[in-house]
């Protein structure tokens, strides 16, 4: 373009199928800060760091177990992206990724994340610039996302427990856990 050659056919058509949507996306920029204290900044050593996978999953990262997050430079440790057919799909797909989200050693984004998936305003794009403080309460609302994450976790244990046990009880007496 700049030497004034026009575009080829296959980048022409690729433009063409770029420019008509095809689902929704939504990222989340998890970052080394404490949501419970007004997202103060917590560097630290990670511990334990496992990440999301799946379809429609995505997450850049260059972390990894016994990494330091630095308090001299950006506190932003991962983006993770899910991507559905339309914008409950994709917040429920973001919903499950962070779920699978494991991080210890310091302090995250990740229960304030976990808590605007599935608060009803948000899913609904009842949101502005203010959103976040008219609905976040910090350390509260932080609280109730642990619970939450715990229970998950722990029925993700009982059906792994459950699958393992399935020779044993026969394939049609295991039920699914909701």
């Amino acid at each position: 373009l700049a030497a004034g050659a026009p575009l080829s056919p296959a980048v022409l058509a690729a433009a063409e199928r770029a420019a008509t949507p095809h689902g929704h996306a939504i990222e989340v920029r998890l970052t080394a800060e404490d949501p419970s204290v007004d997202f103060l900044p917590t560097p630290g050593t990670l511990r334990r760091w496992v990440m999301p996978s799946g379809p429609g999953v995505r997450v850049d990262t260059g972390l990894a177990d016994g990494d330091r997050i630095p308090s001299e430079y950006d506190n932003l440790i991962a983006k993770i992206m899910a991507h559905g057919a339309d914008r409950d799909a994709a917040l429920d797909r973001m919903g499950r990724a962070l779920d699978e989200v494991r991080i210890a050693g310091i302090q995250t984004t990740l229960p304030f994340h976990r808590w605007v998936v599935r608060d009803p305003a948000f899913r609904v794009g009842d949101v502005s610039t203010e959103w976040v403080a008219d609905h976040w309460d910090g350390a509260g609302q932080r609280g109730l996302v642990a619970e939450r994450a715990a229970g998950v976790a722990g029925l993700a244990v009982l059906d792994g427990v459950m699958a393992g046990a399935e020779g044993s009880i026969g394939p049609s007496r295991r039920r699914e856990i909701p």
